[in-house]
Order: structure tokens, then C-alpha cells, then sequence
């Protein structure tokens, strides 16, 4: 039976590549690109600091299969323009008894005081 139907959440895959050019100053700049597709989210955790306020929050993403992710990527929700980062490469379990796969990840959202309700500022990443 495929997950796919509990998939209900928009979401962004950012999947970051080194260019093949260097840039003015001979470095790799990294590329962004970005395709919408549909996740699931689970809270696993949080941490706060002295005053109670989440800091960083980890999250379990599920994703259908065949959407290959890397460290170094992010997911980002749509509605709210939040930016999870992953923590390690997603991974694909498949099941023994039917053959069908769905793709894992743990993420995290790390909260600098950043209100997400506002729109990204020209120049600066989001």
C-alpha cells in the first residue's frame, strides 16, 4: 500500500549542486534548483532556551519515492516559506512484503528570531 495519500503538505525540495563554473573570485558557487511536491511532517523533537522559546526543532519527513535528497538540502514549506534543513542524506526503506518505497529524512528548523511571515529581503538569503 503506498503513503502517498497521507502526503498532504506542499513543500519545496532545494537541492543544492556546485556550479561548473567558478565565479570572479575562482570559487564553486553553489545553485539552488527547486521542484513542489507533497510531504508529510511528524515533529520528533525540540530544544529551548532558558526562556522556553523553541530554538531548534527536528521533524521526520516522508516524501514519495524517488525523490533523492543529500545533506546538504532543504526542504522549504510552502505556506509558511519555512526553511527545514536536512540533517544527513534522506534514505528510501522499501518494504519486504509488498515492494513499496517512500522516502525519510529528518530535518530540522533552527528559529534566529526570523519572522517568516515577511517577505525575504532583496539580496539576502532566505
Amino acid at each position: 500500500m503506498s503513503l502517498e495519500h497521507l502526503l498532504t503538505i506542499p513543500v519545496e525540495l532545494v537541492r543544492r549542486t556546485f556550479a561548473e563554473d567558478p565565479d570572479a573570485q575562482g570559487e564553486q558557487p553553489v545553485e539552488e534548483t527547486v521542484a513542489t511536491t507533497l510531504a508529510e511532517l511528524q515533529q520528533a523533537g525540540s530544544r529551548e532556551d532558558s526562556t522556553g522559546a523553541v530554538q531548534i526543532a527536528t521533524y521526520r519527513l516522508f516524501l514519495a519515492a524517488g525523490q533523492p535528497l543529500r545533506g546538504w538540502d532543504a526542504v522549504r514549506l510552502v505556506d509558511t516559506g519555512e526553511l527545514l534543513e536536512l540533517e544527513g542524506d534522506a534514505f528510501e526503506p522499501r518494504s519486504p512484503l509488498t515492494g513499496d518505497s517512500h522516502v525519510e529524512a529528518v530535518v530540522r528548523r533552527i528559529d534566529f528570531g526570523v519572522d517568516f511571515a515577511e517577505p525575504p529581503v532583496e539580496g539576502r538569503a532566505a
